[in-house]
C-alpha cells in the first residue's frame, strides 16, 4: 500500500485551533520515525493534493491505498460531507477493517461530538459512522480538555502522541504481517479463478468480490489464483489485449477440462472429475450456470409448441 495513514480532518477544525491537525500529523510522523526508525508514509490533504486535482478522485485513490485512517473527530468532522465520505469510503472500500483484533480505523476526539445533531440531509452518514465506531467498541485518543483540545506546545500533548504512537506502530506491524500474508506469490499448482472487467458502474462490485476471495483465501477456506490480478505475467490492461494473446494468456493461467460432464450452478466438471468455475458468461462467471438457460430453453420450446 502507498500511505501508512490518511489523516481525515475538518478544514476549518484546523484553521480555528491554530494549525492543530498539521502540528499533530508533524509530531505524530516524528515520534513513529523516533520510536521505530521507520519513516511513516502519511496522506495530509494540504501537501499531497495540488491545484487543478479533481479532488474526490485523489481522495478515493489515496484512501485504497492506506494501511490506517485517522479521522480527527468533532461536530464540524461530522457535519462536513467531504469528511463522512472519506471515513465512509474507507469503511466500504478498504478492504477488511478488522486485523488480529485491531481496527484500522483509529480515531482522534479533537472535541466532543457525543451530543451533535445533524442536518437531517447528513443523518444517515453520521448515523453509519457513530454505529460502525460504538457496535466495534473502537475508543478513540482523547485529545480534549474542556474547554478546548489541548494545545501542541503543552506536555501533555507529546505524551498523548507518544501512546498513539506506540498504538499506531502495533496497528502498523500486524498489518503489514497480515498483507504479507495475503500478498505471497501464489503457487502455480493452485486452482485459478478469472473474474472480467466490468462496465465502470459495476467496478466496486468486482473489487469486493475481489477481497472477498482474498478475505476466504487468508482464512483456508478457498485455494484460488484469482487472474488477472494475481498473475505474475499479466499485461497492465487486458481490455485492449488483442483476442490471440488474451487466449494465449488465459490457457498459461487456467487449467481448462478438455470436455464437459456436468454442470451445477456456476460449477462445472470435466470428465476427470475436476470441478471448476464456468467461465463462459460475458463478464467472467458464468453467474446463473447452464441449468438456469437449460431450463429457459426448454420454457421457451414447450411454448412454441
Amino acid at each position: 500500500m502507498k500511505y501508512d495513514i490518511f489523516i481525515s480532518y475538518s478544514q476549518h477544525d484546523n484553521a480555528t485551533h491554530g494549525n492543530w491537525i498539521h502540528r499533530f500529523h508533524d509530531k505524530l510522523v516524528a515520534d513513529f520515525r523516533s520510536r521505530s526508525g521507520i519513516k511513516l508514509i502519511p496522506f495530509l490533504d494540504k501537501e499531497n493534493i495540488n491545484a487543478g486535482d479533481v479532488l474526490s478522485g485523489r481522495l478515493k485513490n489515496a484512501l485504497n491505498e492506506t494501511r490506517i485512517l485517522i479521522p480527527v473527530l468533532s461536530p464540524t468532522y461530522l457535519s462536513s460531507p467531504w469528511c463522512r465520505q472519506e471515513f465512509l469510503h474507507f469503511m466500504d472500500q478498504a478492504g477488511e477493517l478488522i486485523v488480529d483484533d485491531k481496527c484500522r480505523i483509529v480515531p482522534v476526539q479533537l472535541m466532543p461530538y457525543d451530543h451533535f445533531e445533524p442536518e437531517e440531509s447528513a443523518a444517515r452518514e453520521v448515523e453509519r459512522i457513530t454505529g460502525f465506531l460504538n457496535d466495534n467498541s473502537i475508543f478513540y485518543a482523547d485529545f480534549y480538555k474542556d474547554p478546548l483540545p489541548i494545545r501542541p506546545d503543552e506536555n501533555e500533548f507529546g505524551e498523548k502522541i507518544a501512546q498513539f504512537s506506540k498504538d499506531i506502530f502495533e496497528l502498523h506491524k500486524t498489518i503489514r504481517e497480515a498483507l504479507e500474508e495475503i500478498n505471497k506469490p501464489a503457487d502455480t499448482s493452485e486452482d485459478a479463478i478469472f473474474i472480467g472487467y466490468t462496465a465502470s458502474g459495476s467496478k466496486n462490485l468486482r473489487d469486493g468480490l475481489i477481497r472477498e476471495l482474498q478475505h476466504q483465501r487468508k482464512y483456508g477456506k478457498i485455494n484460488y489464483r484469482i487472474l488477472p490480478d494475481e498473475a505474475p505475467d499479466a499485461p497492465e490492461d487486458l481490455k485492449t489485449m488483442p483476442t490471440d494473446q488474451l487466449e494465449d494468456f488465459l490457457r498459461r493461467q487456467l487449467s481448462v477440462g478438455a470436455f464437459l460432464q456436468a454442470s451445477e450452478g456456476v460449477m462445472v466438471q470435466d470428465l476427470d472429475g475436476n470441478r471448476l468455475y464456468d467461465l463462459t458468461g460475458s463478464y467472467g462467471v458464468n453467474l446463473f450456470g447452464y441449468d438456469f438457460y437449460k431450463d429457459c430453453i426448454a420454457r421457451g420450446a414447450e411454448r412454441v409448441r
